[in-house]
């Protein structure tokens, strides 16, 4: 059977069609549920996020009952996702699942909640049974090159969103971030985001002012933080290490004066000012104040692009960690499928073994010759299991001519040396030696 994934993803839809099939955490455990219905599908996995919805699956089923299903799921038109879906099989499927593993494929290059995702993913579809012998062996391929590129190469150590940059200034300028005094002037969507940032890393203390303190009564009280009037802002300067502003107002609220006077700070004590306001919160000639690190939103624009084109430096690393990734795991997918054929063809041996051996037993409980007995097992078992390969390389040889055909007498002839050589290195002190002429060797010509 064949791994396979379909799905559509922000690439070729919009968010007005991408957030029909679109599943909450809550919901995935039913609509796995469902999905496991689904006819022909032995082995599955959903992968739902706000840029893409992914189904990887194994079995009978195919593409188009899979699209069926999502469209009834979000309640539209099957052809609708008809149009713009994708489907990948096989060697293309790994691939694929290895740039979204990476975050290769995602709108921001290299943003790593996407692994995170696709974790959840697999423990949910693990926890109802849907990962099985094919589907386990190409995730943990996805995994293990994942977490590869993320060791070997930068791509995901650049920030790329105005609030991760941010972060990773003050990471940068303070050596202890969970001593860090963060003071927030406004609570707008970015300096929300950056605080989270900031909390989630660990931060000293955050103090939000602003003109009302209604507006931001849930915000404080989501990170723990202090509310300050607007009023009091450049007596709160001297306590802070970190100052990020983006109030809408047509005034200064920050002179290089109020900076100047912050004087009660520790000496040589860094002060980074951010200011995302257009007007700007914070006047501009504060910049030459000594130990007051002040950025603009130009400035942060700047970083952000240098940082995107760090991550796209890194990209071809990364293309070809993706490539070697998908020859180790098609020779271990050949590896597996030959284990699996060796086995299932030592069992039919063993079974054809078992009745021969139960025949000859029969006949010596009935007194007859023990030597006729074991000649006709030994001839009897040779006929058999030589009976199906024969006919097989009959075949092979009326179906090839010239150069492939004596590529395969070659071969054939080689593996029945090695078979001779394996009888005379096992050791077996009873076996009478075996001669071998030149002739067998050599493996005879073939006319064409």
């Amino acid at each position: 059977m064949s791994f396979s994934i379909t799905g559509i993803n922000y690439r070729q839809v919009g968010i007005q069609l991408r957030e029909r099939v679109a599943f909450t955490a809550e919901a995935l455990p039913d609509t796995l549920a469902a999905l496991a219905e689904v006819p022909g599908l032995s082995e599955g996995l959903l992968l739902s996020t706000c840029n893409r919805t992914e189904i990887y699956h194994v079995g009978a089923v195919g593409s188009d009952e899979l699209l069926c299903w999502l469209a009834h799921c979000g309640g539209i038109n099957a052809d609708s996702l008809r149009d713009h879906a994708y489907h990948y099989q096989n060697d293309e499927a790994v691939m694929h699942g290895m740039r979204v593993a990476c975050g290769l494929d995602s709108m921001v290059l290299g943003e790593p909640q996407i692994l995170g995702q696709l974790k959840s993913a697999v423990a949910l579809a693990r926890g109802c049974g849907l990962v099985g012998r094919v589907l386990e062996p190409a995730l943990q391929q996805l995994f293990r090159v994942a977490k590869q590129v993320r060791t070997e190469t930068s791509i995901g150590r650049h920030p790329v969103s105005l609030p991760s940059v941010i972060a990773s200034l003050a990471s940068q300028m303070f050596a202890a971030p969970r001593q860090l005094q963060v003071l927030a002037v406004g609570a707008g969507d970015i300096i929300r985001a950056v605080l989270r940032h900031l909390a989630e890393r660990g931060t000293g203390s955050i103090t939000i002012a602003n003109r009302s303190q209604h507006s931001v009564a849930e915000l404080v009280h989501s990170l723990g933080a202090d509310y300050l009037p607007l009023g009091e802002l450049p007596s709160a300067l001297a306590r802070s290490d970190m100052v990020i502003c983006g109030v809408d107002s047509a005034a200064t609220l920050l002179s290089r004066a109020d900076l100047e006077q912050s004087g009660a700070r520790p000496a040589q004590s860094p002060l980074l000012v951010v200011d995302l306001a257009v007007p700007r919160n914070v006047e501009p000639a504060a910049h030459v104040l000594e130990n007051v690190y002040l950025y603009s939103l130009d400035n942060l624009w700047q970083l952000l692009e240098e940082s995107r084109y760090r991550r796209e430096t890194e990209l071809p690393e990364a293309e070809a960690l993706l490539a070697t990734g998908l020859v180790t795991y098609r020779n271990a997918a050949r590896e597996r499928a030959a284990g699996e054929l060796i086995a299932a063809y030592r069992g039919q041996a063993a079974q054809l073994r078992d009745a021969v051996l139960g025949r000859a037993l029969r006949q010596l409980d009935k007194g007859c010759e023990p030597r006729e007995v074991a000649t006709a097992l030994a001839q009897a078992l040779t006929r058999k299991l030589t009976h199906v390969p024969s006919a097989h390389i009959r075949r092979v040889f009326a179906g090839r001519e010239g150069v492939e055909l004596e590529q395969t007498r070659t071969e054939l002839w080689q593996l029945m040396q090695s078979v001779r050589n394996a009888d005379t290195e096992s050791g077996d002190a009873d076996a009478e030696p075996t001669v071998v002429a030149s002739s067998d060797i050599n493996a005879p010509e073939v006319s064409p």
